[in-house]
């Protein structure tokens, strides 16, 4: 079973890359044939995706956090092959929402490749955005206010590991603010000062912050086949 793993090496506070070896060797244990891609910067991965002939392999995997999983979706969904293998996740990032949504837990490099090797799948949705500058899709979360500000903070202090959101949180706290929104839901207009605005394909963010405890993704493990354009 030949894999390509795409690999955030500044995930998880700059120490994923740490675990490169021991993916190959844990991949390599359980009959996968893996391949990786590096990645320099940020887009890299989801241009690296894009371009690659995806047919090649049976599995696309981001060894990540979410950050790493939003790019390599959007890399996934832009390729224009025609038979496009399913996503699986290697949850080595800071936060690793969507993984605990699926019951990943972090660094479990080997339940995860075991999933992967067993070609277990569960079709997922994804969320599809469009802003002045395009479009993109979301696996897990699409929000804005104060939600990307503690993402915005967050990203100067991920060697704090675990704590990192509930540090960004308190420190966005301090500096609350609102703003004015106009947004319209399901043909209904509201107009009024706002926080933030969340929409949840998951039920956790950050981590394990719980901000829609009805859940919308399988609970079983799998890879996960993301739908077809």
């Amino acid at each position: 079973m030949r894999i390509l793993i795409a690999l955030n090496p500044a995930a998880g506070g700059k120490t994923a890359l740490k675990k490169h070896d021991q993916i190959k060797k844990t991949a390599t244990k359980l009959g996968l044939e893996p391949e990786f891609i590096i990645s320099t910067h940020k887009g890299y991965i989801a241009q690296a995706i894009e371009q690659t002939a995806l047919n090649n392999y049976d599995a696309i995997v981001a060894a990540g956090g979410d950050g790493t999983l939003f790019e390599l979706v959007n890399g996934w969904m832009r390729n224009s092959s025609l038979n496009k293998p399913p996503v699986g996740i290697l949850p080595i990032g800071t936060g690793n929402s969507f993984a605990l949504d699926i019951n990943l837990a972090t660094n479990d490099i080997k339940t995860a490749l075991e999933i992967i090797a067993s070609n277990k799948v569960q079709r997922v949705d994804l969320g599809k955005y469009t802003t002045p500058e395009g479009s993109g899709y979301f696996a897990n979360i699409l929000g804005i206010g104060f939600v990307t500000d503690v993402i915005k903070t967050a990203q100067y202090i991920k060697a704090l590991g675990n704590i990192t959101y509930i540090v960004g949180v308190l420190h966005r706290m301090l500096l609350l603010k609102s703003h004015k929104l106009r947004i319209t839901v399901n043909g209904e207009t509201f107009e009024q000062d706002n926080l933030l605005v969340e929409v949840s394909n998951t039920k956790y963010t950050g981590k394990d912050f719980l901000m829609a405890p009805t859940p919308a993704l399988p609970t079983a493990n799998s890879t996960l086949p993301l739908p077809a354009e």
